[in-house]
């Protein structure tokens, strides 16, 4: 939409006077809000601004016993029946409602206008003179700051977001060149068949919810058939950004689920933090840093999770690695790079580091003697594929060094062979659950992929991928006929804290502000013996 007016163009300087005012409790020109609650407990915007209970949506969640009536303009510029109730012609005229217990509002109330809203956010009195539950804030705003909020409340969920029509709710998966083919197909064959096994059972959910009365229409609202569509990108991120700007033009989607890439995910984060189109669970070790973020949603933090770990227990002093005695290897590109900076960075001052570095093009067939290790080393590798194996062998035949951590997300299909190599010198940094419970976190996957004659090929990756359709799936279900981006995300917080299937995590959260669904690491030690098994070094590991 073009603006070709300064009154549009005031208008959109007001919306953003506004959001700052609703998301972060700060006025005009940076002036902190202030406000009262339970009568005359005074607080700033800054600590209870509007989007703590009310979300980004607009919609709100439940607090507690508490339930926050929603903020969108359909919702308050409507009467609301007693017990929410609505008849079929104001469903017909589109009012959208996110909760409809009577816990909300159950004597209902008359349509807000423009002075009776500014009363309630001021006064706590509401549209039909009642007082408002005491814990919502009495905000102190001027007429150009109330007149901001005002405006920027009416753009609030206001029609549904792209990738959505009557009948189907358009998805997209990442795929880009240059990713090992049976990776990609693994990923591909969960997506697929989940999204055909939903679709199949969403016919009947419809016609449940068409003929039986112990079923409220609302709850079915939000089922459409699922619709995946596979971006697929060049080899070089460079160009990502054009190519994920032409499929988005092509077919706009609601949202964007699991994923492939070599490489850091950032370009992928920008797009969709730009397009404010949800990213939920890709697969990769190097997820883009998410504070202040909203749209981007990951498992785990990568190896940047794996090295602010490993640096949260050198700095344990009781853990036994002695300073001067930590070496770092790794390659001057991809996570290998990533990781060894977190690790840097994240050691100033407490303990000095010594690096490895091996070049992008250099042959890793160099002798490890050169580097001096000596038995008291401790050698953090940070090497994936070829290069561990090899490292791994070079070191076999030596004393020195005496312990090696080896980053399991790096490791991958190489993690068997080293294990076998270094016997009890080897430890992993394991940003997953314990092993010996892999076998029954993958029960349900297992019986799943084997009834539908799919080959168990990546474990951790069909898990992922399968926990990734799962729980966004569930969260649409909540969307009612709200079909918000930013709902879809408040959601996806819920059902991922709540959810009774957490892969092969320990456990999943999250929450505002929170982008990592796990948020720790176990350190793993080799046993030898009859039969090797995993010792777990100290607890669960939250940097």
């Amino acid at each position: 939409m073009l603006l070709l007016s300064g009154a549009v163009g005031a208008a959109v300087g007001i919306e953003e006077v506004g959001k700052g005012i609703y998301e972060k409790g700060i006025g005009t020109a940076g002036r902190v809000i202030q406000a009262t609650v339970v009568g005359d407990v005074r607080i700033s915007g800054t600590q209870l601004s509007c989007v703590e209970c009310h979300q980004k949506s607009g919609l709100g969640w439940s607090e507690g016993g508490t339930v926050p009536p929603p903020l969108n303009s359909s919702a308050l510029y409507s009467p609301r029946r007693r017990g929410m109730q609505l008849d079929k012609e104001e469903a017909d005229e589109g009012l959208r409602v996110a909760y409809r217990s009577a816990s909300v509002d159950s004597a209902g109330r008359p349509a807000y206008n423009e002075e009776s809203l500014a009363r309630a956010i001021r006064d706590g009195i509401d549209s039909a003179g009642r007082s408002l539950d005491p814990m919502m804030p009495r905000y102190q705003l001027d007429d150009s700051e109330m007149a901001s909020v005002i405006e920027y409340l009416k753009t609030l969920s206001v029609v549904d977001a792209p990738g959505v029509t009557d009948s189907t709710i358009h998805l997209a998966t990442i795929v880009a060149d240059g990713v090992d083919a049976t990776r990609k197909r693994a990923m591909l064959e969960i997506l697929e068949m989940q999204i055909k096994d939903r679709n199949a059972g969403t016919r009947g959910e419809i016609l449940r919810a068409r003929h039986s009365p112990n079923f409220k229409r609302w709850e079915y609202e939000s089922y459409r058939q699922f619709e995946l569509h596979v971006w697929q990108l060049s080899a070089d991120p460079g160009q990502w950004r054009a190519q994920l700007e032409a499929h988005y033009e092509r077919e706009p989607v609601f949202a964007m689920m699991s994923g492939i890439v070599e490489g850091e995910w950032s370009p992928i984060h920008e797009f969709c933090e730009d397009y404010e189109l949800p990213c939920l669970f890709p697969n990769t070790a190097l997820p883009a840093p998410a504070e202040g973020d909203f749209f981007s949603i990951y498992f785990n933090g990568g190896v940047s999770l794996e090295a602010n770990a490993l640096a949260h227990l050198f700095r344990d002093p009781s853990h036994a690695v002695q300073e001067d005695s930590v070496i770092q290897v790794h390659r001057m590109d991809g996570a290998g790079i990533a990781a060894a900076r977190e690790l840097t960075d994240a050691l100033k001052g407490s303990l000095r580091l010594r690096s490895w570095e091996i070049e992008q093009e250099q042959d890793f067939a160099t002798g490890v003697d050169a580097q001096n290790f000596s038995e008291s080393d401790l050698l953090v590798s940070w090497l994936e594929g070829d290069d561990l194996a090899l490292l791994a062998k070079q070191i076999a035949s030596s004393a020195s060094p005496g312990r090696v951590i080896v980053s399991e997300s790096m490791a991958g299909d190489q993690l068997d062979t080293v294990r076998e190599m270094l016997g009890d010198r080897l430890y992993v940094i394991r940003p997953r659950d314990l092993p010996e419970k892999e076998a029954l976190q993958f029960r349900r996957v297992g019986v799943w992929l084997r009834s539908r004659d799919i080959e168990v090929r990546h474990p951790h990756l069909q898990a992922d991928t399968y926990l990734a359709v799962t729980l966004t799936a569930s969260a649409i279900t909540h969307l009612g006929k709200n079909f918000s981006r930013e709902l879809l995300i408040e959601r996806l917080e819920h059902v991922t804290y709540t959810s009774v299937y957490t892969g092969f995590y320990p456990r999943l959260s999250l929450g505002p502000g929170q982008r990592y669904a796990s948020k720790g690491c176990y350190l793993l030690r080799n046993t030898e013996g009859l039969e090797p098994s995993w010792e777990v070094v100290g607890d669960w590991i939250v940097p």
